[in-house]
């Protein structure tokens, strides 16, 4: 059902950044993945749960996409280096967090360890935030147009 809802997001998001611009969408996305996290413990029954994991992959579908998109405008010139290392942390990411699902288990219920991982949703949101602010402080011509991230949206 996660992926799934990743393919179903992907498409759905290719439209509503049009209408919603990819900035905004792309900064809604953290906020929707730390929702869906926090709510998967409440799931009663696999309708539930298969509805909240679809709701999971959909929350994430385009966060990926989007980020490629601003971090390769961001470091003009360097956008084969900047899609490597993202790709390579999300290779990361799913490859160690299969494996050490079973471990943290041991430590922790699913309960606990779902609402522990809306924190890093929550925390890039925040990173994501406090970043526009620093770009807008330094707005009136302190930085160039190619080194202000986030441009459009």
């Amino acid at each position: 059902m996660f992926w799934g809802g990743i393919l179903v997001g992907r498409v759905l998001f290719a439209l509503l950044v049009l209408r919603l611009g990819a900035r905004r969408t792309w900064l809604g996305l953290p906020l929707a993945m730390a929702l869906v996290l926090f709510l998967l413990p409440l799931a009663e029954g696999a309708w539930s749960g298969l509805t909240l994991f679809a709701a999971a992959g959909v929350a994430c579908s385009a966060f990926l996409p989007l980020t490629l998109a601003f971090a390769t405008k961001r470091f003009s010139g360097r956008e084969s280096a900047v899609a490597s290392a993202l790709i390579a942390s999300l290779a990361v990411g799913i490859g160690m967090g299969s494996f050490f699902l079973g471990v943290l288990r041991q430590l922790a219920s699913f309960d606990v360890l779902y609402r522990a991982a809306a924190l890093f949703p929550l925390l890039i949101w925040v990173l994501l935030i406090r970043q526009r602010q620093d770009r807008v402080s330094l707005a009136g011509g302190a930085l160039s147009a190619a080194n202000q991230p986030l441009q459009q949206g």
